[in-house]
């Protein structure tokens, strides 16, 4: 099912997931991309956020919200591997 901002807030609590001590996070199933994009702007001390989608067209979204959001940024504080 699909988790929103509200529910990736929970899931990234202390209770569950920790993403406050964390240097990397896996997103299985990432699908566009929302949550790994929300962990890495929510938690910016994060050195690596993976994003695994099977889906090609769902993959294609979050890789062009990934890229957009790195022109955002700028290109010197974040870099994207495929």
């Amino acid at each position: 099912g699909e988790l929103l901002p509200r529910g990736a807030n929970k899931a990234f609590g202390p209770k569950r997931l920790a993403a406050e001590n964390a240097r990397t996070l896996f997103d299985l199933g990432c699908g566009t991309g929302k949550i790994a994009i929300q962990a890495f702007l929510q938690f910016r001390y994060l050195e690596y956020v993976y994003g695994i989608e099977l889906s090609e067209g769902r993959y294609k979204v979050a890789e062009e919200a990934c890229l957009r959001m790195v022109s955002l940024l700028g290109k010197d504080s974040t870099s994207i591997r495929e």
